[in-house]
């Protein structure tokens, strides 16, 4: 008998480095964007910040002419491939 459900996140963090292709301004203003459009919570400015919506959570930083994202946990059944996915469509 299921006496109830938990919901499963993975508290494993991993990075990802991308190379940033525009400034940071315009890098904040379409992640903001894409987080607005999608329900994600966004905070922060062009030297890094959060971000947490559907499950994930996690951090960037803006370091040189890359940016780093973090995430610091996701949904047990994500694979790091759809992760990773999502995260270039925030950043890159």
């Amino acid at each position: 008998m299921i006496v109830g459900m938990v919901k499963e996140a993975i508290l494993m963090a991993k990075s990802f480095t991308f190379p940033l292709t525009v400034s940071p301004d315009s890098l904040l203003a379409k992640a903001k964007a894409v987080a607005q459009e999608g329900g994600v919570s966004f905070v922060g400015d062009t030297t890094g910040g959060r971000f947490e919506g559907k499950g994930v959570q996690g951090e960037y930083r803006v370091e040189g002419t890359h940016v780093t994202v973090t995430i610091l946990s996701k949904p047990f059944l994500a694979p790091w491939s759809v992760i990773e996915a999502k995260v270039r469509a925030f950043f890159a």
